[in-house]
């Protein structure tokens, strides 16, 4: 699951790979598919951003607070299960997914490690 560090709502918390528990720092306000969103976490006053703004492969994914319309925040699941970031990246663990694994801006590949799915709480 994409996860932040902590279990309470913060301004620059790092966004990486856990097991799905349902907890609080796994919460995200459901994307409406092909749609860009502000993907918002706990409740609502932080979302999911591109950390720098300078939208390059490799930079670093965490929350700040939700600036509607930031082209660092403006995120869009695919129906084919990629989260891409305004620019075009994707979301991916920054090395093989496993847990505590941050994610960063990646190269959209479509392979499994790039493909979310929404769910309900657990």
């Amino acid at each position: 699951c994409l996860s932040v560090d902590g279990d309470t709502e913060q301004s620059m918390a790092r966004a990486r790979l856990a097991p799905c528990g349902g907890t609080p720092n796994q919460m995200w306000a459901t994307p409406v598919v092909d749609k860009g969103v502000l993907l918002r976490a706990f409740s609502g006053g932080v979302c999911l951003d591109n950390w720098g703004a300078r939208g390059r492969v490799g930079d670093a994914v965490g929350t700040y607070t939700c600036v509607p319309g930031a082209p660092t925040q403006t995120w869009t699941l695919t129906s084919a299960g990629e989260l891409k970031l305004s620019n075009g990246l994707c979301v991916a663990p920054a090395s093989a997914p496993a847990a505590g694994v941050p994610v960063t801006l990646a190269t959209c590949d479509g392979s499994a490690a790039q493909r979310w799915t929404v769910s309900g709480p657990a």
